[in-house]
Order: C-alpha cells, then sequence, then structure tokens
C-alpha cells in the first residue's frame, strides 16, 4: 500500500505554492461525516488544513 493510500487522500493539485490534497475519509481527530483538505506550502514548508461536512448517506 503506497502512502496515499495508507492516508486516504484521493486527488493532489498545486495552487500557487500550496499542495492541497483531499482526504476521502474521517481521521480518528474529525467529526463524524466531514473530511478534511490538507495543504502544504512550499515557500515556507508549513502544512495547514480545513474541514468539511460531508453528506450524510442514504
Amino acid at each position: 500500500m503506497n502512502p496515499a493510500q495508507k492516508l486516504n487522500l484521493e486527488d493532489l493539485t498545486r495552487v500557487g505554492d500550496a499542495l492541497w490534497m483531499a482526504v476521502r475519509r474521517e481521521w480518528k481527530d474529525d467529526p463524524k461525516n466531514h473530511i478534511k483538505l490538507v495543504a502544504y506550502n512550499l515557500d515556507i514548508k508549513e502544512w495547514g488544513t480545513v474541514r468539511g461536512s460531508k453528506e450524510e448517506p442514504s
């Protein structure tokens, strides 16, 4: 299993100096039905996250 699969990363894109990674499943620190986008700023070498809700399962 590669690291992207292990962390449940769905996509990777670069916007300016930031790499954005979409996480497709909740991590232990996420509330139920929430996922996050993880960013790494290549210029200042810092990580950040943005959390958002996903649709309720039907």
